[in-house]
Order: structure tokens, then C-alpha cells, then sequence
């Protein structure tokens, strides 16, 4: 039997919440304590704990540092890590080509590498929770390959599995896949089912991923109804709409399919009667305000007053933009405080202060994302019962100083870079320690990392690998000639716009 292990978090400046009577959300007390960590789970907090006399443990000194809920990440591709650096000035219907089409190149090889590089960046930036839309599965070893990146790199996720990801037959001549949903994706799917969760204390669970709503609704309904019923409590789904539509909450909403255990991902341009619909729904969205915004998708909605409490945030492809979450909380601010002052100026009316909340941003990137994940009675906040997932942040930097020690929430959302995430603790592991990532065990068995097995590797070695593997790829995306096939038709066009 193991022995227990405990990690004990001394004189940290804790986000301890505080939910009042009829509160959906907490408040932030920040609070001088200690946290003890009982194996993965948080079983103290309070000052001067007593150090175990049993069990093996290890001692965290967070004087001058904030300690945190660990990140939550409801909208990601984490697959791509190679692609990034092609984005950067592209649209929605550009990304489809240079980015999600893509994955018509990767071997489950390149998988595992980009999948771990990719959870292993989000880690890094304090995120210890992602919802993984993984449309990557062009041949049924891509999944796996996926599935045992994440498990070896220690991230809680829900992988969402996705039956229907857009495959690519040839790019010369370019030509899709007839067939969006093959029986072998539904096999595949119960058999995930049959073995999940993985990983220790089951941190790995099944979700599933969905778009393709042009199907007959017969087809999509029992498909949602088979997910059910093995067990998937998370669905996720895209809703744009403009010159790429997929109005898919729509979609669900026609089917009777809108409710609890739904992330629309985006959830952009949307008509007020559509708000209304999703609010009253049960169902959680995911913005990603930067891509949103750059890719033309539409006004971010995380922060619109009638679907706030049911919102959370997700970096989608960090091959476009940072995977650090408070970029995002960020982003969502000054875009929703901005909105809300032009229309004051227009009426030249003088605001009474800045809104939304700060602690409304923060909230949407750890206890609503945790919620929307269907794991916040484990996770998401700081509280004696809950898995270990903490993100501990340096006070004394030169981007934190005097901003942590006046609001710990306020420089953690406004001012915290990358460079200031010190520790990160995952399920009651240090997965990062002193701002390095610490290096992934390889045991014996695994499959996609031939040559490695039984070792450890650092992170220099995880980029040397997929940076091999982008350069491959690298070499194949310049043989195609991308203009004729972006003039294209694809499912999701909208005939009422125009071309620029």
C-alpha cells in the first residue's frame, strides 16, 4: 500500500471563496493560511497547521506569493501545437484551411507530441483544467495518441472525443470526407466509454464533440442519446454566425437536445430571442474573446448580463493566440467595459464606475469553468474536500508588486504574466516548481513514444520532438496552393455574405 503523501502550503496569501445567501458565485477573500494537501485531495486550511506525522511530506514556502485556484479552460484544440505562428492574421474561414484541415497530416506520432507540448503550455500558464474539443481523429490511433499525451502530462481534462471531425481526402485535388460521421467513430466512442476515466484518480474523463447539425436530426439525436447513455455527461459544440454559420444552439434547441452538460463554444451573434433561449437552457458557454474578435466570429458573450453566471472561458487554438487564461479574462473586460461605455457616451451619460466586475472575469476562468465542466463540486475553488488543482503566483515581481499586496484577484486578472505562475499543483502533483515545468515520466508500454519509454524527458526534449514534427508538416502545408481551395464551398458558408 502506498504510503500517503502530503504537500503543506505555509503563510501564502490564499483566494479563499465566500458565498452568501442566494449567491450563484463567490466573492474572493484573500486570506493569510496555510493549505495542507492530503494525497490529491485539500484536507486543511487554516494558519499554523501541524505538519503529518505520517506519510511522507513536502513543504511549500509561499510567503510573498498568492495562491489560487488553478485555471479552467472549457474550449481548446490542444492537438496543434505545431501549427502555431500560421494564424496570426487569419480569419474563421482561413483558420478552417491552415488549421483544423491540418490534422489531415498528422500521424498519431505527431499527435502525442502536439497533444503533450500542448498540455504540458497549458500547465504552464496555471491551467489545470481544459475541455478538449479533439478534432483530430482522421484514423482512429490519433484519439489514442491524444488520449496518452494527456494522461502522461498530468492535466485534468475532459476529452471531448469527436466523432465528426472535418476529414480531408486529398488537398490536390482538395476534396471532404462524404462520409462526417463513419461507424467506426461510434465504435470507437464505446469503447472509450467501456475504459474511461483515465489516468490516476480517473483525472482523464470522456466528454464528446459535436458539430455537424446538417445531418438529419434522427442522425444527431441518437447520436447525443448514445453518448448519454455510456456515460458522457459533457457535450461541446461551436455556434457562429456571420460569414461561417453554424447556429448550433440553435440547433440543439430545435431538437431538445439544450440543457445541463452542454458547452456552445463562442455563442457569438446572437439575436436577443437566442440569449434568451440559451439563458433559460441550463447550458454553459465557453468565449474566447481574443480569436472571437481577430477571426471575425463576433462580440464576445461571456460577460452579457443575461448569461454571465452560465459562462466561462477557453484560449480555443493557442496556435493564434496566448493559453494563458488571464489574457483572457482581460480581453472579455475590456471588451464588455467598452461596450457598455460607448453606449453611455452616445447618451452622454458619465459611468458611475468601470463594469463588469473584475471578479466576474475571474470567476469565469476558475469556478464557472469548472462548473461548465461538469466538476466543480470538485474543483475550480480553494476548499477543504476539493482536488488539489492550485496555481501559486510570485507577489514581489515587477509586473505583481504592490498590485498583489493591494488586490491578490485584481493583479492576478490585470497584471500576472506567464512568468509569474511559480508552482502549479495538478490532482495533489507539483507539475511545475520554482516557474520550470518538471520533466514527464514515460513509463514502459507506451505506444507513442518509441525509443523513450521508461524514461523521463524534459520540456527542451518535448519541443525538440514536436518541433521535428512541425517542420515535417511545415514542409507538406507549403505544397498546397491554398488559394483555389479557400474560394471553395464548405458546409458552414453563409450565402448572404459577400467575399471582401
Amino acid at each position: 500500500m502506498a504510503s500517503t503523501h502530503h504537500i503543506l502550503v505555509r503563510n501564502g496569501t490564499v483566494l479563499i471563496p465566500h458565498f452568501t445567501a442566494n449567491a450563484v458565485l463567490p466573492t474572493i477573500i484573500p486570506t493569510k493560511t496555510d493549505i495542507l494537501i492530503t494525497d490529491n485531495i485539500i484536507s486543511g486550511i487554516s494558519e499554523n497547521i501541524t505538519p503529518p506525522t505520517t506519510g511522507t511530506i513536502q513543504t511549500i514556502d509561499a510567503t510573498d506569493k498568492i495562491v489560487s485556484p488553478g485555471f479552467t479552460d472549457t474550449h481548446r484544440h490542444v492537438w496543434n501545437t505545431q501549427l502555431k505562428g500560421r494564424h496570426s492574421d487569419e480569419v474563421l474561414r482561413q483558420y478552417m484551411f491552415s488549421g483544423a484541415m491540418q490534422s489531415y497530416y498528422y500521424t498519431p506520432e505527431d499527435v502525442f507530441w502536439g497533444q503533450l507540448s500542448g498540455a504540458l503550455e497549458t500547465i504552464d500558464a496555471g491551467t489545470t483544467l481544459v475541455v478538449d474539443h479533439s478534432h483530430i481523429n482522421c484514423i482512429a490511433a490519433n484519439s489514442d495518441a491524444a488520449i496518452e499525451a494527456t494522461i502522461l502530462s498530468g492535466l485534468r481534462s475532459v476529452y471531448c472525443y469527436c466523432p465528426d471531425s472535418t476529414r480531408v481526402n486529398s488537398f490536390s485535388p482538395f476534396e471532404l470526407s462524404h462520409n462526417p460521421l463513419p461507424e467506426w467513430t461510434i465504435e470507437q466512442l464505446k469503447s472509450y466509454a467501456s475504459v474511461a476515466p483515465w489516468g490516476p484518480n480517473g483525472r482523464v474523463s470522456l466528454g464528446m464533440a459535436f458539430d455537424s447539425y446538417y445531418l438529419p436530426v434522427e442522425v444527431f439525436t441518437n447520436l447525443f442519446k448514445l453518448a448519454r447513455s455510456l456515460g458522457v455527461k459533457v457535450i461541446t459544440t461551436h455556434d457562429v454566425r456571420g460569414p461561417m454559420n453554424a447556429p448550433n444552439a440553435s440547433n440543439l434547441a430545435n431538437a431538445g437536445l439544450l440543457g445541463e452538460g452542454i458547452i456552445v463554444s463562442h455563442a457569438t451573434n446572437l439575436t436577443p430571442e437566442a440569449v434568451t433561449e440559451l439563458a433559460k437552457s441550463g447550458a454553459y458557454t465557453s468565449s474566447a474573446p481574443a480569436v472571437e474578435l481577430q477571426m471575425q466570429q463576433g462580440d464576445p458573450i461571456c460577460l452579457h448580463p443575461q448569461l454571465t453566471e452560465r459562462s466561462s472561458l477557453g484560449v480555443d487554438c493557442a496556435t493564434a493566440i496566448s493559453a494563458y487564461i488571464p489574457e483572457g479574462m482581460r480581453t472579455a473586460l475590456s471588451y464588455a467595459r467598452g461596450k457598455k461605455n460607448q453606449t453611455l457616451l452616445d447618451q452622454k451619460v458619465a459611468a458611475a464606475t468601470a463594469n463588469p466586475s473584475t471578479l466576474q472575469a475571474f470567476n469565469l476562468g476558475t469556478i464557472q469553468g469548472a462548473r461548465a465542466a461538469g466538476l466543480g463540486d470538485i474543483t475550480g475553488s480553494i476548499e477543504v474536500g476539493k482536488r488539489a488543482d492550485i496555481v501559486i503566483f510570485e507577489a514581489l515581481s515587477p509586473s505583481m508588486l504592490c498590485g498583489a499586496q493591494e488586490d491578490p484577484v485584481a493583479a492576478i486578472v490585470h497584471h500576472s504574466t506567464i512568468r509569474d505562475v511559480h508552482t502549479v499543483i495538478v490532482d495533489g502533483v507539483i507539475r511545475k516548481e520554482n516557474g520550470r515545468l518538471l520533466d514527464v515520466e514515460i513509463p514502459e508500454g507506451v505506444v507513442h513514444a518509441q525509443g523513450i519509454a521508461g524514461s523521463k524527458l524534459s520540456w527542451s526534449q518535448v519541443a525538440r520532438k514536436t518541433l521535428l514534427s512541425s517542420r515535417r508538416m511545415a514542409a507538406e502545408y507549403a505544397k498546397i496552393d491554398l488559394g483555389p481551395i479557400i474560394a471553395s464551398t464548405l458546409p458552414f458558408d453563409n450565402p448572404e455574405y459577400s467575399r471582401e
